[in-house]
């Protein structure tokens, strides 16, 4: 096994055994349940259909890619980085035999694997909930659609990881970048209600990006022109990510 992988699946499995993740990977899990079950209720009792089933794993992915996946990466990037230079776990990391840049890239693989976990069990949990709605019946015909959206969000999603890894190599403090990194985020989806023109550079209004690839008709210009743009801040933030982690005196 090569160290790059060694240092993945040990990046990975530690962030799995921490609380927190696993906490965060059973509410993945049970979150379209509790969201199914609400809006059961509602719709028995008003007799109106808040959430078609067909569409409930697309309504689940909004939610999922706009606050909980960008929370659990912001915590996740804090922990790696930030947290492991204040606890001095990470000078630990740094001594074993593999170089700055394969550790610094194994973390990132990390944080993008344990994206990909949440997106499929978000998936596989809001489709089967979904069969249970009004409607749910024909979830299945929209399958496709379903898979498709939560195939792509992956990427604005390693983008938003990228960048809170980057904010993570400024601080000694889990709890320091974790703040930081949030507060950002929301300033960055706040700007355009009030700048409108500013939506399309900033890096964290792409996150519903899988809206653009819906429908019979893609609009190929605006997903290519969207797509550079989630390629350009990933290369810039990840390029300064590692300039600064490589610059670290542990």
């Amino acid at each position: 096994m090569s160290p790059l992988s060694a240092g993945v699946i040990n990046e990975t499995q530690k962030i799995i055994l921490k609380k927190k993740a696993s906490v965060f990977l059973f509410f993945s899990a049970v979150f379209p349940v509790g969201m199914a079950f609400i809006f059961s209720l509602l719709q028995s009792k008003s007799g109106v259909t808040v959430v078609a089933g067909a569409s409930f794993p697309l309504f689940i992915l909004g939610i999922v890619v706009n606050f909980l996946l960008p929370l659990l990466i912001f915590m996740t990037a804090s922990d790696l980085f930030a947290g492991e230079q204040g606890d001095h776990t990470l000078k630990i990391v740094l001594t074993r035999p593999i170089t700055r840049f394969k550790v610094f890239l194994s973390k990132n693989a990390a944080v993008g694997m344990l994206i990909a976990i949440h997106l499929a069990i978000i998936f596989i949990t809001s489709v089967i909930s979904g069969l249970f709605l009004e409607g749910g019946g024909n979830l299945l015909s929209g399958l496709w659609e379903g898979i498709k959206a939560y195939t792509v969000s992956f990427i604005p999603m390693i983008s938003l990881a990228f960048a809170a890894v980057f904010f993570a190599q400024f601080f000694k403090s889990a709890t320091s970048a974790l703040t930081t990194s949030i507060v950002i985020y929301l300033c960055t989806k706040a700007i355009p209600f009030i700048f409108p023109w500013l939506a399309r550079l900033l890096p964290f209004t792409y996150t519903d990006w899988y809206s653009l690839w819906l429908g019979h008709t893609v609009g190929i210009g605006n997903i290519f022109q969207a797509f550079m743009y989630l390629l350009s801040y990933s290369i810039l933030f990840f390029v300064g990510g590692f300039y600064l982690f490589d610059r670290k005196e542990l």
